[in-house]
This record gives structure tokens, C-alpha cells and sequence, in this order.
């Protein structure tokens, strides 16, 4: 019993992490533009996937494109090391690759986001969380829960 609870308490922690991320987004994706623009002056940051398409929920992951001449190790770890991990999804590519992401997702260049006073204006908004539901284990039933192992996993708001 005693493993289950730590369990729920690092499943409560990730909800709360990524919650933080999602609402510190600019923060992040500067912090990501500006390492990427230290190792390449000419590289181009981009969202794509479903944080820009708008269907994304707290277990989605934010994919980040960066088109860059730099090895992709080099750009991973220098990201890394200024604590860009999880649930970010960097995919670092040479200039080549870029219309193979165009032509796949919908993408919104991540310095115009951030640097824009007004981005719903603008028209490079990012839809926000309209309705964030946390996973939860519990024991009693619930109108909308997965079953996991032998536990119910329900949604709270």
C-alpha cells in the first residue's frame, strides 16, 4: 500500500509540473530561443503538433522544432542542462528538413509568439487550456475513469 501512495504522490507532482509549464509557456520558449540562438545566430524555433492545433491536454507533449546548422547533441544537451526536458519534445533538423514539418502540422515560429505584445491579435496565439483535467487514483467509481492494473484512475478538474 505504502509503494501505491508514493505512487499517486509522483503521478500528483508530474500533474502539477506540467500544469506549471503549460501556464509558464512563454517563459519556457524563451529560455529555448534564447540557448538555441547562443549556439546559432541564424537558427529558427517553431511549435508544432497539438499545442498549435489546439487538441492538447496536459499529457501532451509540446513539440518543439529547431532548424539549426548545429549538431543535434549539442543543441540537446545546452537545452537540457537549462532545464528544458519533459513534457517538451525537442526535434532539432538542418534547414533541409523544414518543409517535411510544414507540409506534416500546422507551426507557429516560437520568437514571433514571444515576442509579440499581443499574440490573439496577431493571430500567433496559442489556444489555452479551456478545460484541464487531472488523472486521479481512486477506489470508488466514477463516471469517467480508465481502469489501471487494478486501480480506477478518474478526472478531477
Amino acid at each position: 500500500m505504502r509503494c501505491l501512495e508514493s505512487s499517486e504522490r509522483l503521478l500528483v507532482e508530474l500533474a502539477r509540473y506540467r500544469a506549471e509549464v503549460f501556464r509558464n509557456l512563454k517563459h519556457y520558449l524563451k529560455i529555448i530561443v534564447e540557448t538555441v540562438k547562443e549556439l546559432d545566430r541564424g537558427a529558427e524555433v517553431y511549435l508544432f503538433g497539438s499545442i498549435v492545433e489546439g487538441g492538447y491536454t496536459l499529457l501532451s507533449d509540446i513539440d518543439v522544432l529547431v532548424v539549426t546548422g548545429q549538431p543535434p547533441e549539442r543543441v540537446l544537451v545546452k537545452l537540457w542542462e537549462r532545464g528544458i526536458e519533459d513534457p517538451f519534445e525537442i526535434h532539432v533538423v538542418e534547414r533541409e528538413m523544414l518543409p517535411l514539418y510544414r507540409g506534416r502540422s500546422k507551426m507557429v515560429r516560437v520568437e514571433d509568439f514571444t515576442t509579440s505584445p499581443n499574440p490573439r491579435r496577431s493571430g500567433r496565439a496559442i489556444k489555452p487550456l479551456t478545460h484541464q483535467r487531472t488523472i486521479h487514483p481512486t477506489t470508488r467509481g466514477s463516471t469517467d475513469h480508465h481502469q489501471c492494473s487494478s486501480h480506477q484512475w478518474r478526472y478531477i478538474s
